[in-house]
């Protein structure tokens, strides 16, 4: 089981055909989930909205934030966001005693929005370049962990931001339009893709790594994290059912000689080999989910790069 998911998901780490921001989808059949309460949505065109904040990306960030500051210091916001009626697609874990302090602060309504916890969290850290400890040593870590509903996280973000009046504009900024932005001395000027012109006395850019808004210096790309997910009801697997494994770096998976071919499935065919994995070293992430229905289990796998080009 270990061999196949890490065969699947480390050549797209690998392939250049993937962004930094790519995920495979968590479930083939899951079904677009629809918004009906919405906050107020501009229908766009031409008309020019005035706005405190304007906002640029309506994932979980951008629409705290916009909550944030409507309902606690009373400011005027707009979100601008193309999929604001489609669900967040990345997969989210906490720690519950960090997500419970969270909420004694923001009063948000967070301990409904998760949908698994874990009472142990373990690791894998050995193997080449640790030190000398073992590869197959287990850390064992005493705390609890979940996974995070994102449906109902949105579900409540967003009937949050309707009772303070956050407004939502359906569309772009820096896609198409090459200079979305004049800076004047109280507030900038925003051209939205679809044209749209807004006027805000702060814009914040909320839109994730392949933002077209972020102008890098010199040639090089910057290094990011990727990761690459996805969902699976297996007959079975060999990973404790009350652990997160939170990170696995242990390369045994892969012949300590010689090489494996991908198949190609999910991207081009690529050829693995243990001190290619060492050199540029990822680590797996699983979340066994219980039963799946069917004498099959729920298992949610990711291989993450922490950083990478």
């Amino acid at each position: 089981m270990d061999f196949v998911v890490r065969a699947l998901l480390l050549p797209a780490l690998a392939a250049g055909w993937i962004s930094p921001s790519s995920r495979i989808p968590l479930a083939a059949r899951s079904a677009r989930q629809h918004y009906h309460q919405l906050p107020t949505m501009y229908a766009g065109g031409d008309s020019q909205v005035d706005t405190d904040v304007l906002i640029v990306g309506g994932g979980p960030a951008g629409t705290m934030l916009a909550w944030q500051l409507a309902e606690k210091h009373n400011a005027k916001v707009t979100v601008v966001d193309k999929a604001v009626d489609e669900p967040w697609p990345n997969n989210y874990g906490v720690w519950i005693a960090e997500w419970q302090a969270l909420e004694d602060q923001l009063n948000f309504g967070l301990d409904q929005c998760l949908d698994y916890r874990w009472k142990y969290t373990d690791a894998f850290l050995g193997g080449e370049g640790s030190g000398g400890v073992d590869a197959n040593y287990r850390l064992r870590i005493n705390r609890d962990y979940a996974r995070v509903n994102r449906k109902k996280l949105k579900e409540v973000a967003m009937g949050r931001c309707a009772a303070a009046k956050v407004n939502f504009l359906k569309t772009t900024v820096g896609e198409t339009e090459s200079s979305p932005f004049e800076h004047g001395k109280s507030a900038s000027r925003v051209t939205c893709d679809d044209g749209t012109v807004l006027t805000a006395r702060m814009v914040v850019d909320a839109s994730g790594a392949n933002s077209g808004l972020t102008n890098r210096v010199g040639d090089d790309e910057p290094g990011v994290q990727i990761a690459y997910g996805i969902l699976a009801e297996v007959p079975s697997h060999p990973f404790d059912e009350e652990a997160m494994l939170f990170m696995d770096y242990r390369t045994d998976w892969l012949p300590a000689e010689g090489s494996v071919r991908t198949e190609g499935q999910f991207g081009p065919a690529r050829t693995l080999t243990r001190k290619g994995v060492e050199r540029e070293p990822t680590f797996l992430y699983a979340m066994p989910m219980g039963d799946g229905g069917e004498g099959r289990r729920r298992i949610f796998f990711e291989e993450t790069s922490l950083v990478a080009r």
